[in-house]
């Protein structure tokens, strides 16, 4: 009789051994899940960003309409076009020169290149100020106001 006793306490050993480990581990979770509730929803900054500015659109005053006036011009009349002045303008002194290497093509001798969609062959000057030194297979060298540049294929620079 005392044998069929410890057969069944060793039964009941891992199934006591379970259930603390199973108790254990639901405490831990109880507190990483349980520790904020479920109703707080947590957003990043943008999107509390755009939800202040939808916000603020809803407390605009609403626009205020202006006298309806009679516009004198033929509609069917094109409109003349006014050419640009050809003088150096502040903006024009401004914007930077765009150098775009597109293609390059070498056969033997002949080597050329398309640059900003046109061609040109080694020795050639672009502007005043750029010329081209060397085409390469995958590259060509320009002498931009005495320094050397190397634009590679497909490669877009400004200066």
């Amino acid at each position: 009789m005392k044998e069929n006793y410890k057969i069944y306490l060793i039964f009941w050993g891992p199934c006591f051994l379970l259930i603390v480990l199973t108790c254990f581990s639901f405490f831990l979770i109880k507190q990483k899940v349980f520790s904020t509730p479920f109703y707080v929803i947590n957003l990043s900054s943008s999107y509390i960003e755009i939800i202040n500015e939808i916000n603020a659109l809803n407390y605009l005053k609403p626009f205020q309409l202006i006298e309806k006036t009679a516009v004198n011009k033929d509609l069917f009349v094109n409109a003349k076009k006014t050419e640009p002045s050809k003088e150096k303008t502040l903006l024009t002194t401004i914007k930077p020169y765009m150098l775009n290497l597109s293609m390059i093509y070498i056969e033997g001798n002949k080597k050329k290149c398309i640059i900003n969609d046109k061609y040109f062959t080694e020795g050639s000057n672009l502007t005043q100020d750029i010329k081209i030194v060397k085409i390469g297979d995958y590259y060509v060298d320009l002498q931009i106001k005495g320094e050397i540049k190397r634009l590679f294929l497909g490669q877009t620079i400004s200066f």
